[in-house]
């Protein structure tokens, strides 16, 4: 994250968290990055290439995480499921 040990008792707990979101978008676009690269190191030897999201995983911007392709998978669905069950709620008199 790039704070010195000085700079680290100057920050409040809210900015010291801006900076760890930050800093763990940047590891995953580091990490896509390096995904990508490997994905074109290995396409000549498989007839469907590994995708960036299988070995980088995908970002949520409400947890602020990556999650594998199958786990954001079922956190997605989940998503969906509980805002149709709402609005169901909200459109029954």
């Amino acid at each position: 994250m790039r704070l010195s040990h000085e700079d680290l008792w100057h920050v409040t707990y809210g900015e010291f968290l801006d900076l760890l979101a930050g800093w763990r978008y940047r590891e995953f676009l580091e990490a896509q990055k390096r995904a990508e690269l490997a994905s074109l190191i290995t396409a000549p030897w498989y007839k469907h290439p590994i995708s960036v999201q299988d070995i980088a995983g995908v970002w949520d911007d409400e947890t602020m995480r990556a999650y594998g392709k199958m786990e954001a998978f079922k956190l997605f669905k989940d998503r969906i499921i509980k805002k149709r069950r709402t609005k169901e709620k909200m459109s029954c008199p």
